[in-house]
């Protein structure tokens, strides 16, 4: 005859059931944190068993096990079920226990004799299981034996209870988070379900960081934080990933259709404007995303390919959202890869070209002065546009550095080659990445570069890309202000479409604005356009800054920024990018250079 189960409410036992489960521990691999509890209890009291022994709804699943070769029996029937009760359960000699003298582990070939179990509990308290000895002879603990037992107890369940957790958000830190969702695949893959792996990255948070500090940062990631725990299922899986990000496991999502919108959605509620110190922030999300089983069957590739899908995020769109893992989309980043080693070479070996687009004066036509234009073609890749190898350049600190100081050279040497032929009254500008102010020896790479090839500082224009971020506004207007004092100019370019405009006007030392194509495109057909230029023009006018009008295409744009009186403007209507020997031809038309 076998014992009878404890009769547990149904509530009650439905609790204590989604504690244990929510622990994520039950069918995990043995961990040494647990298995050196087993063998230590085993040698201190002398017994051929001893075991963390987890009740599940029908088993008895063994954490870690000294003495028996299986990792759960039964429920019914089993000691620990009743110890589940009572704190503590001895049973000196189970043959005189009516408990549990018929029962199969007495009887059967494990024959045993002695049990003596203390609860093991959760961090609300409920009985999770036990720490157990068993053996096949009769004995009884004495009361030191038994409060060493329940010790043992105690330090078993700090282990089990312990989450690692991110000091900032309270969430799983990387390191657990890992863990419970190598748990979730080995539990997918037991189960033959789906699961859906996200790797979320708030890209915009170094930017936080610098204008607002690290606190206000910290604090922007409780607050996504805290809306991603009201966005997920009790069944979903998150945790911390790096500084920025997060990792997020949703089990059960088989259809990709399914998958795209339960994750759209997810942004959509965790990316809306956040009030943190009186400020209004609005994260920028990126995700990326890998499934179990069709993308890979391990933690670690599925980790590697949702980074992988992250990445296409970051480079293939202006469009913060996500992507899935493909095989393809690696391809895309594997030819990056390439392309980036190949451009780091390039700008090496000096393989690279100028091409040199005219600036236009608009009240009488001539040419005031160049931007130099960096051109790459290589003998794999062919042309390849600067619009995919400038962010490679920009990704890779060395390379951007070289690049820049590449066409800082060559622009000056074009620059001093047509003061030899005429004048030494036009500008050249040269594009410079924010960062690169803040380089150590950009002041005196630029001064030794003006110098070596004999070219005035007034006639080199420095156009920080505006898509670029200053990473310290401070210490970047100490270097303009200085290089400004040599004569050098600066002008910000693709002004209205990269960071805090106004503010670039307001605190940077500028000479020159470039208005952004974006605005031009409709300033001959559209009010708005027309008025949002006006603006511009009025604004830097009045902050002593001269303009220059990008993406000139058509006449009726050129009337239109006439009258608006925009001082200079360039485009494919007043001239296309030319290689240096094109240049005197192009002065000689429009200049009278004889």
């Amino acid at each position: 005859m076998q014992p009878a189960i404890r009769n547990c409410p149904t509530a009650a036992e439905e609790i204590r059931l989604q504690e244990l489960s929510g622990l994520r521990i039950l069918d995990t691999p043995s961990e040494e944190r647990f298995d050196r509890y087993t063998r230590l209890v085993a040698d201190v009291f002398n017994v051929a068993i001893a075991a963390i022994s987890l009740t599940d709804r029908d088993r008895q699943w063994f954490k870690s096990v000294v003495g028996l070769d299986c990792s759960e029996i039964p429920r019914e029937g089993a000691f620990c079920s009743y110890a589940l009760d009572v704190d503590f359960l001895e049973v000196p000699d189970a043959l005189e226990d009516p408990r549990f003298r018929d029962c199969s582990l007495v009887l059967g070939s494990l024959f045993v004799r002695f049990y003596a179990g203390a609860v093991l509990y959760g961090p609300t308290g409920q009985a999770l299981g036990t720490l157990c000895l068993i053996d096949t002879e009769p004995r009884r603990l004495t009361p030191a034996e038994r409060e060493r037992l329940i010790s043992f107890a105690r330090l078993v369940e700090d282990e089990i209870n312990v989450e690692r957790r991110d000091v900032v958000t309270g969430l799983l830190d990387g390191v657990s988070v890992a863990e419970w969702l190598g748990n979730d695949i080995a539990d997918a893959a037991r189960h033959r379900r789906d699961m859906t792996v996200i790797d979320l990255q708030v890209v915009n948070a170094e930017q936080i960081v610098t204008l607002h500090g690290q606190s206000t940062s910290y604090e922007l990631m409780r607050v996504i934080a805290r809306r991603l725990q009201n966005a997920v299922r009790h069944s979903d899986t998150i945790g911390r990933s790096g500084r920025h990000g997060f990792l997020i496991a949703l089990p059960g999502l088989s259809d990709q259709a399914q998958e795209a919108q339960r994750i759209r959605t997810l942004l959509g509620q965790l990316s809306g404007a956040a009030s943190v110190d009186a400020l209004e922030l609005r994260p920028r999300l990126a995700a990326g995303v890998s499934r179990f089983p069709s993308d890979a069957t391990t933690l670690e590739s599925l980790l590697d390919h949702a980074r992988t899908a992250l990445r296409t995020v970051v480079l293939d769109t202006c469009e913060w959202g996500f992507c899935f893992y493909s095989e393809g989309r690696h391809a895309y980043l594997r030819r990056g890869v390439e392309q980036a080693h190949r451009l780091a070479k390039a700008v090496e070996q000096n393989a690279l070209q100028q091409v040199y687009q005219p600036v236009i004066d608009l009240n009488n036509g001539c040419i005031s002065g160049f931007e130099s234009l960096a051109r790459w073609h290589d003998a794999v890749y062919g042309d390849v546009s600067p619009a995919v190898f400038i962010p490679l350049a920009d990704a890779d600190p060395a390379v951007r550095h070289a690049l820049t100081l590449w066409s800082i050279d060559a622009a000056c040497r074009q620059m001093a080659d047509l003061n030899r032929q005429r004048s030494n009254h036009l500008l050249v500008s040269v594009n410079i990445p924010a960062a690169e102010l803040l380089h150590a020896d950009f002041a005196d790479t630029l001064r030794a570069a003006a110098s070596r090839h004999g070219v005035r500082g007034d006639q080199v224009v420095l156009e920080l890309i505006e898509q670029s971020f200053i990473t310290n506004v401070d210490a970047a207007i100490k270097v303009m202000n200085t290089l400004r004092a040599d004569g050098f100019q600066f002008s910000v370019d693709d002004f209205g479409t990269g960071y805090s405009s106004l503010g670039y006007l307001q605190k940077l030392p500028l000479d020159i604005v470039k208005i952004d194509r974006c605005f031009i495109q409709n300033v001959a057909d559209s009010p708005v356009a027309e008025e949002l230029v006006r603006g511009i023009i009025n604004i830097s006018r009045a902050l002593g800054l001269r303009i220059v009008a990008e993406g000139i295409e058509t006449d009726a744009q050129l009337e239109a920024l006439r009258v608006l009186s925009c001082d200079r403007g360039q485009g494919f209507l007043l001239g296309r990018p030319a290689p240096a020997e094109q240049l005197l031809e192009q002065l000689r038309l429009r200049n009278g250079w004889e």
